[in-house]
């Protein structure tokens, strides 16, 4: 019996810590987004070059939903391979459909810019 809880009180920590590893790694990844984008910014407000410019605005926010739909999405897949249940059998569905969802955000943001500026 003892060992029996050992075994899932370390298969438990295993995934928990897997998950939880996968999750830093997207945050790390969304802060170095951040820093690269305001970089860019910052480099691009010496040109006047509207096209630059709107896109790197555009591409803010949807990049950091990408990272953080992959993150997140990875995860569920960590779950999903341990677990074995049919509801996350849908995550690679759900993460195809999120993906182009955020493009798609993308390109309307990039669209309304230009629509606003008379480009």
């Amino acid at each position: 019996m003892e060992n029996t809880l050992s075994v899932i009180s370390n298969w438990v920590t295993h995934i928990w810590a897997q998950i939880i590893i996968v999750l830093v790694i997207t945050l790390i990844a969304s802060r170095i987004r951040h820093v690269i984008i305001n970089g860019v910014e910052r480099k691009l407000s010496t040109t006047e070059n509207i096209w630059s410019t709107s896109i790197v605005e555009a591409l803010r926010q949807p990049a950091a939903l990408l990272i953080w739909i992959a993150g997140v999405s990875f995860s569920l897949d960590l779950v999903r391979t341990e677990y074995q249940t049919p509801i996350f059998d849908s995550v690679p569905t759900l993460r195809i459909v999120a993906v182009i969802a955020t493009l798609t955000w993308f390109l309307l943001k990039l669209g309304r810019f230009y629509e606003r500026h008379d480009i």
